[in-house]
């Protein structure tokens, strides 16, 4: 049916959060060998082992190096000699001194070939039964619940934090947990991982549009594989999959990472976004679909792939030069049927939706995630029937091509491509910003939950743009992910008895917002 053998295994998936959408209708093609595997998900805390594993990344400036000194170990340096105590010195990727006792305060050098990052990873193997504890001393702690940062220290026992407090006593510590981790915060930030609602793990870096699905699988995935990894290496814990580029290849990253087999943040996974006929953006990455019977039959297919959410491509891109931006390709049957066959399903609806028209449909038939909804100050929106309806603005989709935000703008001169420097401002970039602007504004002001989400766009641009603090930004990028992922009771925040998803800042003040540099992924 979707060239798939006959023979392989019909989908059986289980889930790993907890669904406010209850399943009320069985799905036909979940009954049908579409798959050749099944979705094994190993549990809530999906992740937890014999070993610790904190792994701190550190980015640095550009030609400068990473120095790390091992103090107190016991050396085993394989040439046959018996381990002895000692301190090693590394700079950059080498290692520059073995000795009994290195001077930590005459320790100082340079090396231009060095990688920009620091990456230090603990590794040790636990008795079977227990589990990792780590204590962070001397941190600020940003819990993302609206209350202003404050020195403290964080316990985190498993996945789960257990304690926040201005102080915690570590011998008290060590008499339940000798094997503790402790960690020197050193004033620096410690704060909820980010989410971004608005994900394309598949989107590769091809020069066209339509060459997004055309890389073979085999570099496709290991594509996929490494940007999974950029996001986690950059501080991004939740990942809300916005359309996959391929059939199940979102489904089967979102496997990989909840089995512990790749790197990655918790993610929600997507399939190809389902398109009319006349109204698809890009064709290579769209699944097909005219009226509302057959709607319900993509939706249908969509999950028994295995995605967590659908994606609806319902109004224009002007990126694309066919079809604008303010235009609009689905009909109320046909969203309403997508809405109703996903919901019966117990999962989650989003759409490409920039027209007014789109955005309009999309709040009357229960989208739950909204794109873009950049064409809605003609009407006044309300969203309080919804069960979750929420925004994810992105203002830079189309740096990549040409457009990029100054384009947007304003375009007071050419680059070298005039041609691409032209369709920018020809195709309306700058007036849907500004409309953009005006839209989230409003609905920041009647309480619509908005969310940063990229093809790629900047938290900045929510302080600077829309009229948000930064202490708003922050909180849309880490508290309203737990609630993108119906989660909001465990991830979003730093709170007893949440994951210790976090991140380290090295600096935070009430006016800086650059949350991608200096930042050091924990757990």
């Amino acid at each position: 049916m979707l060239g798939l053998t006959e023979y392989t295994d019909p989908t059986t998936r289980g889930s790993y959060r907890k669904h406010p959408i209850p399943v009320t209708n069985a799905n036909p093609y979940a009954d049908s060998p579409l798959l050749p595997v099944k979705h094994e998900i190993k549990g809530t805390d999906s992740n937890v082992s014999r070993f610790v594993n904190v792994c701190l990344l550190e980015r640095l400036e550009e030609g400068t190096q990473s120095v790390i000194l091992f103090k107190d170990v016991k050396v085993l340096d394989s040439t046959g000699r018996e381990p002895f105590p000692g301190d090693v010195l590394i700079r950059g990727e080498r290692i520059v001194k073995v000795s009994a006792k290195i001077n930590e305060d005459k320790i100082k050098g340079t090396d231009s070939n060095v990688s920009r990052f620091v990456n230090v990873c603990l590794l040790e193997r636990l008795e079977e039964g227990t589990q990792s504890v780590i204590l962070f001393k001397d941190v600020k702690v940003l819990d993302s619940t609206g209350r202003e940062p404050f020195p403290g220290d964080v316990l985190i026992r498993g996945e789960r934090i257990v304690k926040v407090s201005a102080k915690i006593n570590e011998d008290k510590v060590k008499e339940t947990d000798p094997q503790v981790h402790i960690i020197e915060g050193k004033g620096r930030t410690l704060m909820s991982g980010l989410c971004d609602a608005h994900t394309h793990l598949s989107w590769n870096n091809s020069p066209d549009l339509e060459g997004l699905g055309h890389l073979p699988p085999e570099e496709h995935t290991i594509f996929a594989i490494r940007a999974a990894r950029t996001y986690l290496d950059y501080g991004y814990t939740m990942c809300f999959g916005a359309a996959s580029a391929r059939a199940r290849l979102d489904c089967v990253l979102r496997d990989a990472i909840n089995a512990g087999d790749i790197a990655g943040p918790r993610y929600l996974a997507n399939e190809q976004e389902i398109a009319r006929r006349d109204g698809a953006l890009i064709e290579s990455i769209s699944s097909f679909a005219d009226g509302p019977e057959e709607m319900r039959i993509a939706v249908l297919k969509a999950v028994a792939l295995g995605a967590d959410q659908v994606k609806l491509s319902m109004s224009g891109e002007s990126l694309t030069e066919k079809i604008m931006s303010d235009e609009n390709f689905f009909t109320d049957e046909e969203t309403k049927a997508a809405c109703e066959a996903a919901h019966e399903q117990g999962k989650g609806v989003c759409s490409h939706a920039r027209s007014m028209n789109s955005v309009k449909m999309s709040a009357r038939w229960g989208v739950d995630v909204i794109y873009h909804a950049s064409f809605t100050m003609k009407r006044r929106w309300t969203f309080s029937n919804q069960r979750r309806t929420v925004i994810t603005e992105l203002l830079t989709s189309a740096s990549d091509y040409g457009c990029t935000p100054e384009h947007a703008i304003e375009v007071t001169h050419l680059p070298s491509d005039r041609e691409r420097a032209f369709m920018a401002n020809q195709i309306g970039y700058k007036d849907e910003l500004d409309e953009a602007i005006k839209s989230m504004k409003a609905m920041k002001a009647r309480g619509t939950k908005i969310l940063p989400g990229g093809d790629y766009g900047d938290l900045e641009d929510f302080v600077n743009l829309f009229g948000y603090t930064p202490m708003e930004a922050i909180i849309a990028a880490t508290a309203l992910g737990g609630d993108l992922f119906m989660r909001p009771h465990e991830l979003g925040k730093v709170l007893p008895g949440y994951y210790a998803d976090l991140i380290v800042r090295v600096l935070y003040s009430a006016t800086h917002m650059g949350l991608n540099d200096n930042v050091i992924p924990v757990g």
